[in-house]
């Protein structure tokens, strides 16, 4: 019973506003709809099914059914996400809400009679945003908000996203406007943007950009030890490293960003730092060696993985001097 179906739809979400390409249940409920506004207007309804439909609260106007899906988008936008700034390209639905938003805001501007006192009202208790200047802000805060969510910062850096910067300038120009004492930085727009750990400080900014990277790297490669050439997203990330160390050396690295890059794993010697990691390959291929054969008496000209263990285990066997965390891998291993 298609009118069973319109009423649960009703029930369900406060409105008989159902979308021209809804399927309720398995059937097309938003064209049935749109079916029986036709049949109204070519005088082929029953006063009884009218009166029905009436009582749900049903509309007649497909102008109005239009604008009222649109807002029933809206809203239902709304809800998911707390705030009504659709952002261009954001939906799949070829910018049609998007669109729609902007005209309801060259309605007001314009004072055109069909953004009557009963829309605006619907629309102003939403949170829907009239100022088009406030609402380019609002929408680049949303995603950098929504940047936040997916990455845990709000460290965008240059070239990162596809949307030719803006993004990135917007929040430059955020910096500027603090460092200038724009009043168009309301201490409303501050305060969001510090809520959500926004860096005013671009010297800072660029540090944090760079960690970042370094942590990205570290997760790939499993060290931290990166080569003085390596670029990283754009970004030589070797050089800025080494700028770290020579920091470091001069005794002036700030604690907490010491702390930091040593908790991710960074050697301050990278010389030592590379030493370590082919000792190690070496030992890994050695455990592997013992748990195959059961022993540590590699032949001296053995090979494991292409690797020569042999001729490297013999070498730590007489090697003057051994780091005695190394000699302690060694002797637990059974050699």
């Amino acid at each position: 019973d298609w009118y069973a179906l319109l009423k649960k739809y009703q029930e369900r979400e406060g409105d008989c506003l159902v979308p021209d390409d809804h399927i309720e249940e398995g059937k097309k409920l938003g064209k049935w709809v749109s079916k029986q506004r036709g049949a109204l207007k070519i005088g082929g309804m029953t006063v009884a099914h009218k009166q029905r439909l009436d009582e749900i609260g049903f509309i007649w106007d497909a102008l109005e059914s239009v604008w009222q899906e649109n807002y029933a988008k809206l809203k239902a936008y709304w809800k998911r996400n707390g705030h009504c700034l659709v952002t261009e390209g954001e939906l799949d639905d070829s910018n049609k809400l998007y669109n729609w938003v902007r005209k309801r805001r060259d309605d007001m501007k314009k004072g055109r009679v069909r953004l009557t006192a009963k829309r605006r009202a619907m629309l102003d208790e939403i949170g829907f945003c009239w100022d088009v200047l406030e609402s380019a802000w609002q929408e680049n805060y949303a995603k950098l908000k929504a940047y936040r969510a997916r990455n845990g910062h709000c460290l965008v850096s240059k070239g990162e996203l596809d949307d030719n910067d803006k993004l990135y300038r917007w929040m430059s120009v955020q910096r500027d406007d603090l460092k200038k004492g724009r009043v168009r930085l309301t201490a409303e727009r501050k305060a969001m943007l510090d809520a959500i750990g926004f860096c005013w400080d671009v010297l800072e900014y660029d540090w944090e950009c760079n960690f970042n990277l370094l942590e990205q790297y570290a997760k790939r490669e499993g060290h931290c030890d990166v080569p003085r050439k390596h670029v990283e997203d754009g970004e030589n990330l070797g050089k800025w490293l080494d700028k770290q160390r020579a920091v470091y050396r001069k005794d002036e690295l700030d604690e907490t960003r010491q702390q930091r890059l040593e908790e991710l794993g960074v050697n301050w010697n990278p010389k030592d730092a590379v030493n370590n990691r082919k000792w190690m390959h070496k030992f890994n291929l050695l455990v592997k060696f013992k748990e195959r054969e059961g022993h540590c008496r590699v032949p001296a000209m053995h090979k494991e993985d292409g690797e020569n263990l042999g001729k490297w285990l013999s070498k730590q066997k007489h090697a003057h001097g051994l780091d005695p965390e190394r000699y302690g891998k060694l002797k637990e291993l059974g050699v």
